[in-house]
C-alpha cells in the first residue's frame, strides 16, 4: 500500500517507505471534490438534503476502498482498538476513527479557514 502521508512516532525504524505496522497515522489527498466518498449532510425544510452518507460514483467508491484498506492493514497489523486517518479532498479534511466494526467520520473541516484540524494534529 502506498498512502500519500504516513506519521511515524519519534525514533521508529522502518522496514520499508511505508512500514503500516508502525504507522501512527495515515493521511490521504484527493483533489477532485468528486473523490470524496462522503456526503455532507445538510438539512432543508424537506428534510435531509443529503439522505444518502455515501457517494455511489466510481471515483468516491475507489477512494472508500483505498482508504478502508489503509485502515484494514493497520488495524490488522498492530495491536489497536482503533486508529485515526485524515482525508484531505479539495479544501476540506475529514478525520476518520476507524475501529474493526465500522467507522466514524467528522463532517468536513475547511483546514484554511477553521483551526479545528490543526488543533487534531497539534493534540495527536
Amino acid at each position: 500500500i502506498k498512502p500519500d502521508v504516513s506519521v511515524y512516532p519519534k525514533g521508529v525504524v522502518r522496514t520499508g517507505p511505508t512500514d503500516i505496522s508502525q504507522a501512527e497515522l495515515i493521511i490521504e489527498f484527493k483533489w477532485q471534490k468528486r473523490d470524496d466518498p462522503f456526503c455532507a449532510r445538510r438539512r432543508n425544510k424537506k428534510g435531509p438534503k443529503h439522505p444518502k452518507f455515501l457517494r455511489e460514483n466510481k471515483s468516491a467508491v475507489d477512494t472508500l476502498g483505498q482508504i478502508t484498506a489503509y485502515a484494514s492493514a493497520q488495524l490488522g497489523s498492530q495491536f489497536r482498538t482503533h486508529c485515526y486517518s485524515v482525508l484531505i479532498v479539495s479544501s476540506a479534511a475529514r478525520i476518520i476513527r476507524w475501529e474493526r466494526g465500522g467507522a466514524i467520520v467528522t463532517t468536513p473541516m475547511q483546514y484554511n479557514e477553521q483551526g479545528t484540524f490543526a488543533e487534531f494534529l497539534h493534540r495527536f
